[in-house]
């Protein structure tokens, strides 16, 4: 067949991919029931070639990791059910075995892109001999994907191979608009290589194999040719790997890529906008349900991502990295603007005063508007109430619980962030740092912080089967 597509916009060529500063991806280990000294030593051994370090840097120069010991209880367990595709690898066996896991081994990496086929080439093999010792399953935190011994054997093998093929590195995520009859894919795990997530928005039904094509064969280039820019040229025969070109048969023109926020990761990873102004010349040979997928309804996020940044080990706190990831939602991670960052309408002199909208560069100590005063109330009114029982309680199984507070930052400016609550006594919580500071140096995503229960913004609880409550104040601050 033949098809033109223009998919276009000045916007596209306006803003030019983000520098991808590292490679991030992280790996979960679930025991069964509980981590041996023995096991946990013996992954230590064999993660001993990248360096341990308590917190990853902002852009690793060498290999590096963090590694920690987590209870369950803290960490939730994965909804198999509602991951769908992504727990296509885990057996009747392993389920079992999840069931009674007790405890993680979570362990995050970074390293830059032109040494991370070395830093692969250590830490999968070494999952591998920890979950045929006696794991349950292993996860992938940067896709969201589960895995028992015999599946990741298989996927530890492609994730190390001499020439990668990088669609073993991502899933594609497809969120359909019911009003719109229109669907929106976007691949999560990229980061992993050190590589922008991609995403095609829009796209009729009938699109959809050959756009999944076009985005599978755009993020092998994007790794042989060592980056993705705002134009390339795509085409089989610019791919050098053969089974990749094999699934680009018949794409020829030019992908423009910009800058975008993504829909999917716990982070805020690298992503980019494509359009197309080219042509499909044959029916693709990996139509998308060749892909790891997730298919939502209504532009919700999937129940279980990624992302990549799991809680820092407990009691002895281990920053963990922001990893694409993952199959569980987590709050968006980009600089949270206080509430004194929304614009404030100002009268000029008479006679005729007219509302100006003043700039906020930062966040500052300025006072609420009584409407987000009033939301907020009511919001925190619920975390002290029904939503400390829970917790008090016990959240159910793959449950997340996440705060909003203030952090001092630069020139006297508070810069609020979420936090993924691990305990909560008394007025104080302790977590895990998940938004990524703009203004607050001396912090990072993945940081254990402790927060004042006087001082949260608001809460967002997320539950196992992707639904959520809280997090009413951000109408006002968008």
């Amino acid at each position: 067949m033949s098809l033109l597509i223009l998919a276009v916009a000045t916007a596209v060529q306006a803003a030019p991919p983000a520098f991808v500063p590292d490679a991030r991806l992280g790996l979960a280990l679930y025991c069964a029931p509980t981590c041996s000294d023995e096991g946990i030593q013996a992954l230590e051994d064999a993660l001993a070639p990248i360096p341990s370090r308590r917190r990853l840097p902002r852009a690793a120069a060498q290999p590096v990791r963090t590694m920690g010991l987590v209870m369950v209880e803290d960490f939730g367990l994965p909804h198999l059910e509602t991951l769908g595709a992504l727990a296509d690898g885990v057996g009747p066996d392993a389920v079992a075995s999840l069931e009674s896991s007790q405890e993680v081994l979570v362990v995050s990496f970074a390293a830059p892109r032109e040494r991370i086929t070395e830093l692969n080439a250590v830490a999968y093999p070494a999952f591998l001999a920890a979950i045929q010792a006696g794991g349950a399953v292993v996860e992938d935190l940067t896709t969201g994907r589960i895995f028992d011994a015999d599946a990741f054997a298989d996927q530890a093998a492609l994730l190390t191979a001499a020439s990668l093929d990088t669609s073993a590195f991502f899933v594609l995520q497809a969120t359909g608009d019911q009003d719109e009859d229109s669907t929106d894919l976007e691949t999560v795990g990229l980061r992993a290589l050190g590589l922008h997530d991609i995403r095609a928005e829009s796209l009729a039904e009938d699109q959809l194999d050959d756009w999944a094509a076009l985005i599978n064969a755009l993020a092998q280039l994007s790794w042989e040719q060592g980056s993705l820019q705002s134009r390339m040229f795509v085409t089989e025969s610019a791919i050098q790997l053969e089974d990749a070109r094999l699934r680009a048969v018949g794409i020829e023109g030019t992908v423009y890529a910009r800058s975008a926020s993504s829909t999917w990761s716990t982070s805020a990873d690298p992503l980019v906008v494509i359009g197309f102004d080219g042509r499909f010349d044959a029916p693709p040979a990996f139509p998308l349900d060749s892909y790891p997928t997730a298919q939502l309804e209504g532009g919700e996020a999937e129940p279980e991502p990624v992302p990549v940044a799991e809680p820092a080990p407990i009691p002895e706190p281990v920053a963990e990295p922001v990893p694409p990831t993952v199959p569980e939602p987590v709050p968006p991670l980009v600089p949270e603007p206080t509430p004194a960052a929304i614009p404030q309408a100002q009268p000029e002199p008479p006679p005729a005063p007219v509302p100006v909208a003043q700039p906020a560069p930062a966040p500052s100590h300025a006072p609420l508007p009584p409407t987000l005063i009033e939301t907020q109330t009511r919001s925190l009114a619920r975390l002290d109430s029904e939503v400390r029982q829970a917790w008090d309680a016990g959240l159910p199984s793959g449950d997340r619980l996440y705060v909003k507070a203030p952090f001092d930052g630069d020139q006297g400016a508070l810069e609020y962030l979420w936090v993924q609550v691990v305990s909560w006594s008394g007025g104080a919580i302790a977590g895990v740092l998940r938004s990524e500071p703009s203004w607050v140096p001396k912090l990072a995503a993945g940081d254990v912080v402790e927060v004042d229960q006087a001082v949260v913004f608001d809460y967002l609880w997320r539950h196992a089967d992707g639904s959520s409550e809280g997090n009413l104040t951000e109408a006002f601050l968008d």
